[in-house]
């Protein structure tokens, strides 16, 4: 079964001694990895604390958790984080991050994304990278469950590389060693409605990265100079998402 292949990779990867930001096959650089990394978090984090009640999740479950980066950025506005992954190792350091943070409600649980049933109540599920790995019976099912079981007025985060030229509706990784989907994002919000999810939003991994450097670099100049900066930036990013033919998108979900 292709899953399978990427369930292996995962389980090695995460016991290996590699860079968090240098794991995936399709990795461009470490450097530019974990450049875009920082700016992916900087801005996903703020868009959540806003939408969040109060400023706070009741419960987060970060399923497919990989070394816990994500649940250490979400665990100070979480009052119960569960992570889980596949790989021992991977769960091992998610583990360690929290147990750092003296957090009071926290569970680590390595286990098959698929098979985890303990969604009772989450407010926040957050699943980034997970469903390119899945073929799509299996994504249509577990967003199914999470929906079925989360809290009514609860989120979904997802985060997943897409094929970023339209007339590439997917692109396939399918060996013996690795597996992995790339959909057409526009797949993905079909795929989330059919299974309940309203769509709140979808961004490109472009538009995050062009926002986030016009604020930092023009925000002493101005609102106008700042709107200026983030259009010609996305166009920047965005033409070198298109000459990789493939780019992480954001998706934000909302159970009602």
């Amino acid at each position: 079964m292709p899953v399978e292949a990427a369930l292996r990779y995962w389980t090695t990867r995460g016991n290996s001694d590699r860079s968090p930001t240098a794991v995936c096959p399709r990795c461009t650089s470490p450097r530019y990895e974990a450049w875009s990394r920082a700016k992916l978090q900087a801005w996903t984090l703020a868009r959540l604390a806003r939408l969040a009640p109060g400023g706070r999740f009741r419960r987060v479950v970060d399923l497919g958790c990989g070394t816990g980066d994500w649940a250490e950025l979400l665990a100070p506005i979480a009052d119960e984080i569960v992570v889980v992954d596949v790989s021992p190792g991977f769960v091992d350091q998610a583990a360690e991050r929290l147990r750092r943070l003296s957090h009071p409600r926290w569970r680590a649980e390595c286990c098959d994304v698929r098979r985890f049933d303990d969604i009772e109540g989450a407010d926040l599920v957050f699943l980034g990278c997970v469903l390119t790995y899945l073929d799509e019976p299996d994504v249509l099912e577990m967003l199914r469950k999470v929906r079925s079981r989360m809290a009514p007025d609860g989120l979904v985060y997802q985060r997943d590389y897409c094929a970023a030229r339209p007339h590439s509706k997917e692109l396939r990784t399918d060996t013996a060693d690795y597996f992995s989907v790339q959909r057409w994002a526009l797949r993905y919000l079909a795929l989330a409605e059919a299974c309940g999810l309203r769509v709140i939003e979808c961004r490109p991994s472009w538009w995050v990265y062009g926002d986030q450097w016009a604020t930092e670099r023009l925000a002493c100049c101005g609102p106008a100079a700042v709107r200026a900066g983030s259009a010609a930036a996305r166009a920047v990013f965005g033409a070198a998402a298109l000459a990789s033919r493939a780019c992480s998108y954001t998706f934000l979900y909302s159970a009602r």
